[in-house]
């Protein structure tokens, strides 16, 4: 499997949707909206704190991502979505990031963090532009990981044309999961309108 520029825009070609992404600068400039996982971006500043207990750079920018990312989840996970209250944490999330990225930073690992949140800004806040926007894609590796898993278990598919069945097996069943209908019920249907499109000629 590979992650470079002409699969991701292979796959979103066309894409009208938001995709929410780690901060490969594959994922940049795509079909459709973006917004970052803070998750990814606040588990390395963690991580970077944790390899260097002693920065007080490294200890400030961690926690101050963290706030920002808490923010974020709080807005974002509201039983009903509310576009004023949305507004208001992104006018105060806008400020710390502009402070944040404005600081010189003496530590490398730091000034890499603050340049990263520079060059997604367009992606930093699209969370708070519309509701179903999550700010990470925690739902989405939650799902990959049955599969990464089913992989190491068995050592990986025979041939590329299995491991895309595969893939497309999957994804049709982990959407039918968060849809919550009935698993067995939806797949007979699917089942039953491809071979009728089939018999079909359609």
């Amino acid at each position: 499997a590979t992650r470079g520029k002409q699969v991701a825009e292979n796959q979103l070609r066309g894409f009208t949707g938001t995709r929410v992404t780690d901060c490969l600068p594959n994922y940049k400039n795509l079909s459709g909206s973006h917004q970052i996982c803070w998750a990814h971006i606040t588990r390395e500043a963690q991580e970077n704190w944790r390899r260097e207990m002693a920065s007080k750079e490294r200890k400030n920018l961690s926690k101050a991502l963290a706030t920002i990312y808490a923010a974020l989840r709080e807005a974002t996970g509201q039983p009903e979505w509310h576009q004023p209250y949305a507004d208001k944490i992104h006018r105060q999330v806008c400020r710390q990031v502009d402070r944040l990225t404005k600081q010189s930073w003496h530590d490398p690992a730091c000034q890499r963090l603050s340049n990263r949140l520079i060059d997604f800004d367009q992606a930093l806040f699209t969370c708070l532009t519309a509701p179903g926007i999550p700010p990470d894609n925690n739902q989405a590796e939650r799902v990959l990981r049955k599969l990464v898993v089913q992989r190491k278990i068995s050592g990986g598919n025979r041939s590329p044309t299995h491991a895309e069945h595969h893939a497309k097996l999957m994804s049709v069943i982990e959407t039918l999961r968060l849809e919550k209908g009935d698993l067995l019920t939806n797949l007979q249907t699917i089942l039953q309108q491809g071979m009728a499109a089939q018999l079909s000629g359609g």
